[in-house]
């Protein structure tokens, strides 16, 4: 996710996401609304939905959930966030745009944290 990608973004979305950048450049949690996340261990911070959504592994995931009938639901009202649940769906899939529409976030994430995720593995 580049910061030029998130200039595109609604307001509170925007806010969000960046929250979530500055959250890994710091590797340090984001702190929203005075709450601090839960932080299980190091090497392990919570991050936005705004964040995951914009990555498209959201579509990626439902659509193998898909495959049982699954799927997660990240709901909004007037672009706020309000609540992410797991739902059971009658839906088997997408429409292809939304698949390339996915694909090529996932493939803009991948090129632009290739090195992260390198050095993630490579020391934990």
């Amino acid at each position: 996710m580049t910061k030029n990608k998130v200039e595109k973004m609604d307001e509170v979305t925007k806010e969000s996401v960046m929250e979530s950048l500055a959250s890994m450049e710091s590797g340090r949690p984001a702190v929203k609304n005075n709450v601090s996340p839960v932080v299980v261990h190091k090497e392990v911070r919570e991050m936005s939905w705004d964040a995951f959504r914009a990555t498209g592994l959201l579509t990626f995931i439902n659509g193998f959930l898909h495959i049982f009938g699954w799927a997660i639901c990240v709901e909004y009202k007037d672009g706020t966030f309000i609540r992410a649940y797991p739902m059971r769906t009658t839906w088997r899939g997408f429409k292809e745009e939304t698949w390339t529409t996915a694909y090529g976030k996932i493939a803009d994430y991948m090129a632009e944290n290739a090195d992260k995720i390198k050095e993630e593995i490579k020391n934990g």
